[in-house]
């Protein structure tokens, strides 16, 4: 089995049986078993990139759902340059 063959079988077993597993597959190869071994480490360590997301009702504390529409009047101060003049 290759290194990327070990570790895709090893990650899908419950932690109590990982190094029982290792010693098996990894018996005459310590460097792959190290190397293994860090990358398991590295996976449980990592979690989900998502968590810790969603602090707020919607997902996130800055989130504000769009309201304007094509056709919608803003409110606001007017822009200067699109202020029209009345004549004369």
């Amino acid at each position: 089995m290759t290194e990327s063959e070990i570790f895709n079988a090893v990650v899908k077993l419950p932690a109590d049986q990982r190094a029982a597993f290792l010693d098996r597959a990894c018996a005459d190869k310590p460097d792959a078993r190290r190397e293994i071994e860090s990358l398991l480490s590295a996976h449980d360590g990592a979690g989900s990139f998502l968590e810790g997301q969603g602090r707020g009702v919607n997902g996130t504390e800055d989130y504000r759902p769009v309201t304007e529409r094509p056709g919608t009047i803003t409110t606001g101060p007017p822009c200067p340059r699109r202020t029209r003049r009345p004549p004369g």
